[in-house]
């Protein structure tokens, strides 16, 4: 539970930003695409996101699940389940394989 929490917690985290730099930009006269649509490599983070259970007490991320929730279900943003081997930011957060971070940085090249 320890780590889905901390999971759940960076998710929101990155939500909030992503949420600040929307309405910055719409405040500017922008239009922003949605749903914004972020990927997750842990699939009980993904499942709060999205509303399903997932079992256990999680009464402390009610709130911060509920926020994920809200946007959800407004239309402004989309969680979605990535494996972690299709997770590009995985060979900056990582230790890969060499054959996983060759795959990942081939994409990175300019």
């Amino acid at each position: 539970m320890q780590k889905r929490s901390a999971e759940l917690y960076a998710l929101v985290s990155c939500v909030q930003d992503m949420f600040y730099v929307k309405q910055l930009l719409e405040s500017m006269g922008l239009t922003v695409k949605t749903p914004i649509i972020i990927l997750v490599d842990n699939k009980g983070t993904a499942d709060l996101a999205n509303g399903w259970p997932t079992g256990g007490n999680l009464k402390h991320v009610e709130v911060r699940q509920f926020f994920i929730r809200d946007l959800r279900e407004e239309g402004i943003l989309r969680v979605e389940w990535i494996p972690g081997a299709e997770n590009e930011s995985d060979i900056f957060t990582k230790n890969t394989t060499s054959q996983v971070f060759q795959k990942h940085a081939s994409l990175l090249e300019a």
